[in-house]
């Protein structure tokens, strides 16, 4: 018998990575965000300069700013480990 491995590039899409986001348990979606702090952490550039450039690109609908200002709202947290 043959066996073959094959290698296949594919682009995840915004609404596929945010359906993925959505199903995943709140422990996931923390380790996400907290994946994109030490990521973005790499960059020359602080995270927010990329949220200003979000907010430039004038894509964001009322959904979008919703989202964002939640997460602004409820990231004030005081009892950070």
């Amino acid at each position: 018998m043959l066996k073959k491995n094959i290698d296949v590039e594919f682009k995840i899409t915004p609404i596929e990575l945010a359906e993925q986001f959505c199903e995943m348990w709140s422990t996931e979606q923390a380790d996400f965000f907290n994946a994109i702090g030490i990521i973005s952490s790499t960059w020359d550039s602080d995270l927010v300069f990329q949220l200003q450039s979000i907010v430039d690109t004038g894509r964001l609908d009322a959904n979008g700013i919703n989202v964002m200002r939640k997460i602004g709202e409820y990231s004030v947290i005081d009892n950070v480990k």
